[in-house]
Order: structure tokens, then C-alpha cells, then sequence
């Protein structure tokens, strides 16, 4: 199995446009009147080297991740080359799933309203003001854009299984259900590439078994 990767680079961006106009109407001599409209054009965070996607667990292949053509860019993360051999047919992108290339569309009716008065009920030492404004909060690089998903993120367990808060026994026995429906020649490339000494060993007597010894 693979080992635990460092994070590269990762986060979002993307070029947003704002537009405002605003105005005081002097209704009297006690009361003034702001009227603004704000339009907000903010979409999505396109990830870095594509890393952003979702899961969809209608399609064939439920995990999406960002692309413009069939290809995931392999080279944004440490883990994503290991990760991909794995699950890659789980895999497809923004493009093959028919999605914008940041995976989600975007609001394009981002109106923001902005009212405000002063008033001066007792003349001008005294004033009473208020206002009323919508907001539009854009998008911030701790969620979609957080390595948060396939290929680029690979949890290891079975190099890891000290740090685990399962009991070491059931994680290994679902490993070993599981590996029966990997490629056995990438598996054993995997474990050979990327398995502590412990993980070698438990892969080598799981490849004597018959049923990976056939898929090997």
C-alpha cells in the first residue's frame, strides 16, 4: 500500500468583478436617504493543478475531478500517481461529466442591495441613523480547494496501523477482501515501491493465497 505523502502546493484562484453605485437623496432638511446596488460576479476557485472535485454517486465513475480534456493532472500531488492506479476507474472529470471545469456553476444574479438614512427628529444635535444591505461572501481556499479529495489525497492504513483507531485485526481483514479486486501487477508494484517492511511482509504471504496468486 502506499505510504503517507507530504502535501504539495495546493489552494485556488480566481478573478472576480464587482460593481457599485450609490447615491444620498436629501428628502428635507432632517432627512437623508442612501440608496446603493452592489453586483457581485464571483465564481467558483478553479483548484490548483485541477485539485478540486466532488463525488457523485450516480455516475459510473462518481468521483469528478477538474479538467478540461480526459486527463487528471498527476503531477499536483505526491500521492497521486499511486492513488490513481487504484482507483482511477472510479475517476473522471469536469469535462467527461459534462460540469464546469471549477465543478460547480456559477451565481450570476449576485444582486446586493443598500439602503441607509440619517434622520434629525430634534434638530441637528441629535441623529438617528440605520441601514439595510445584502452580502455575498466569496469563496475561501479551506474547502473544495483543500486537497480534500482523490487522487490527491491517499490515506494509508496498512503502513500505518499503529496510528489507527480501529482494531488492527479488522483493518487488515478488510484489506485482505478488498485486495482481491486490485491488479494483482500493481498492487505488488505498489508494495514493493512504497511498503514498509511490516507491509511487505503482510502482502507477501496475502500474494500466496490463491485467489491473488491468479489475479497476479
Amino acid at each position: 500500500m502506499a505510504r503517507a505523502y507530504p502535501a504539495n502546493n495546493f489552494g485556488g484562484q480566481r478573478w472576480y468583478q464587482q460593481y457599485f453605485a450609490q447615491d444620498d437623496i436629501r428628502v428635507n432638511p432632517k432627512l437623508t436617504v442612501n440608496i446603493g446596488l452592489r453586483y457581485e460576479y464571483s465564481p467558483w476557485l478553479n483548484g490548483y493543478k485541477g485539485q478540486l472535485g466532488t463525488f457523485d454517486s450516480t455516475k459510473t465513475k462518481p468521483i469528478i475531478v477538474e479538467g478540461n480534456t480526459s486527463q487528471v493532472d498527476l503531477t499536483s500531488q505526491y500521492a497521486a500517481p499511486a492513488a490513481y492506479q487504484f482507483f482511477g476507474q472510479y475517476i473522471q472529470t469536469s469535462s467527461q461529466a459534462g460540469l464546469p471545469y471549477s465543478i460547480t456553476y456559477t451565481d450570476r444574479t449576485q444582486f446586493a442591495p443598500r439602503v441607509g438614512f440619517a434622520w434629525q427628529p430634534l434638530g441637528p444635535d441629535t441623529v438617528i441613523r440605520g441601514g439595510f444591505g445584502m452580502f455575498y461572501e466569496p469563496e475561501g481556499t479551506s474547502g473544495r480547494v483543500n486537497r480534500n479529495i482523490l487522487p490527491f489525497l491517499l490515506v494509508d492504513l496498512v503502513n500505518n496501523l499503529d496510528q489507527l483507531a480501529e482494531a488492527k485485526s479488522e483493518v487488515l481483514d478488510r484489506v485482505k477482501q478488498r485486495a482481491t479486486a486490485f491488479d494483482g501487477r500493481r498492487l505488488r508494484r505498489a508494495v514493493r515501491d512504497y511498503g514498509s517492511v511490516r507491509t511487505r511482509k503482510f502482502f507477501d504471504r496475502l500474494f500466496s493465497a490463491p485467489k491473488l496468486t491468479h489475479a497476479a
